[in-house]
């Protein structure tokens, strides 16, 4: 398993932040903007609520850790004059609530990051319990698409939102023992599409995005599951120290600086509903936007004979 990610691509490819994504440039570009950000405690959530602040954005930090969101809360406080919010919520609950809170709080969500996640490692067969297959399903698919959906009567109302989802390249990509984790990000990318589609001429931007791979993705997060019985076995733990080497060799300021990009940069907005890779230098996506656009590049589709 030479590659477990396998990205076939002519155009420069990143590992860390790069010039035409610094930060130096978008600094106070987000002012009087409303950014609500899920799963913003820690790893690239902490980054993205960090790097939002640098840009002017007023913030809404959603997490489940408490301890872990207050030390985000100081460091935040203690280096940026921006407007924030601070909340520990089960999205799934009663993301209306949410939304309303944030509203009333800070005024109407101009975008929305879907950041939380989870995964799950091991073999279906080896599942004595299928509820926790779909329990991956249900943070990583049913949660930002509620969300979403608790967001948009108002950016509808006003024209005007863009909605950042965290994806992956596992969605496009065929893995061993991620089948819950694998699938759900298609779902997440395939919904991107229909409902870019559904918008369209509203003045609402859809991006499904690969963050790159971080150290943090292989830690194991609250929520994450690997089944015990799996972890017996010897090709697992091959391929999980192989996926650490290969895969997750990317920084947090990579995927951070990349959605402040997104969240600013309007020229982007002609790839709503597409998959867009943070480690593909932005500027030559940019230079090659008809392309990707004639022939339907960045879609995830079925490849028929």
């Amino acid at each position: 398993m030479a590659d477990i990610y396998p990205r076939p691509s002519t155009l420069t490819r990143h590992k860390d932040t790069y010039p035409f994504i610094s930060p130096s440039k978008f600094t106070g570009k987000l002012k009087g903007k409303v950014v609500l950000i899920t799963g913003a405690s820690r790893g690239i959530g902490r980054a993205t609520a960090l790097a939002l602040a640098a840009a002017g954005a007023s913030i809404a930090c959603l997490a489940r850790t408490a301890s872990v969101l207050d030390t985000l809360e100081a460091e935040i406080k203690q280096h940026f004059e921006v407007p924030t919010l601070f909340m520990i919520r089960d999205v799934v609950s009663d993301p209306a609530k949410i939304v309303s809170d944030v509203e009333a709080a800070l005024g109407p969500i101009d975008i929305l990051i879907n950041n939380a996640g989870i995964g799950r490692l091991g073999p279906l067969y080896l599942e004595e319990d299928i509820n926790i297959w779909w329990h991956v399903f249900e943070v990583n698919v049913k949660a930002p698409i509620a969300l979403i959906h608790a967001c948009l009567p108002s950016m509808l109302a006003r024209r005007k939102g863009k909605i950042i989802t965290l994806g992956s390249a596992a969605a496009d990509n065929s893995f061993p023992y991620q089948s819950s984790y694998a699938s759900s990000k298609a779902a997440l990318q395939k919904a991107h599409q229909g409902l870019d589609m559904e918008m369209r001429g509203k003045g609402i931007v859809f991006y499904c995005i690969h963050p790159g791979g971080t150290m943090g993705m292989g830690k194991k997060r609250e929520g994450d599951a690997m089944n015990p019985e799996a972890m017996k076995l010897e090709e697992l733990q091959s391929w999980i120290m192989n996926f650490a080497k290969t895969a997750l060799t990317d920084t947090l300021s990579l995927a951070a600086d990349s959605i402040v990009f997104l969240a600013v940069d309007e020229r982007m907005e002609v790839f709503s509903g597409r998959y867009l890779d943070c480690c593909q230098d932005m500027e030559e996506v940019l230079q090659n936007k008809d392309k990707i656009l004639s022939e339907e590049l960045n879609m995830l589709n079925i490849k028929r004979l």
